[in-house]
């Protein structure tokens, strides 16, 4: 964990991503980049900062 938020390195392409959740990489694409804009994850290369962990468990129940 950095001050900023949680940061998870991986190597994974969205295909990848994508075939380990059962979706499209379209899917996860357009899924990624609403978190972003919403400001909850920073998409990096060979990784993502969780920014906001809360908002993204609500988001999942």
């Amino acid at each position: 964990q950095r001050g900023d938020g949680v940061h998870v390195t991986h190597d994974l392409t969205q295909e990848e991503l994508a075939q380990l959740v059962g979706a499209s990489r379209e899917t996860v694409n357009k899924a990624l980049a609403d978190f972003a804009s919403r400001g909850w994850i920073l998409l990096e290369p060979r990784g993502v900062t969780i920014l906001d962990v809360d908002k993204l468990n609500r988001r999942g129940a």
